[in-house]
C-alpha cells in the first residue's frame, strides 16, 4: 500500500477497492427530504441564490481516485 501507519487505514482500504464501487450519498441520508427544503423560495432567498438558477439535487456518481507517487 502507499501508506504507512495506523493514521492511514482507511485511506488505503478505499484505495484498494475497484474504481466506481464506493457511492458518494451513503444509502442512509435520505435526501429527499433536504431537497425538498433547499428548493424552497424562501430558503433560496435567505441563501441568496438567484431566481435563475437550477434546483437543487443530490449528486450520486461512484468515486474514482486516481494518486500519482
Amino acid at each position: 500500500m502507499l501508506s504507512k501507519g495506523s493514521n492511514h487505514i482507511l485511506l488505503d482500504q478505499l484505495l484498494a477497492m475497484p474504481a466506481g464501487s464506493v457511492d458518494a450519498t451513503p444509502p442512509c441520508t435520505g435526501d429527499a427530504q433536504v431537497v425538498k427544503y433547499l428548493n424552497r423560495p424562501d430558503v433560496k432567498q435567505a441563501l441568496h441564490i438567484s431566481e435563475e438558477a437550477l434546483e437543487w439535487a443530490m449528486c450520486r456518481f461512484g468515486f474514482n481516485i486516481t494518486i500519482r507517487v
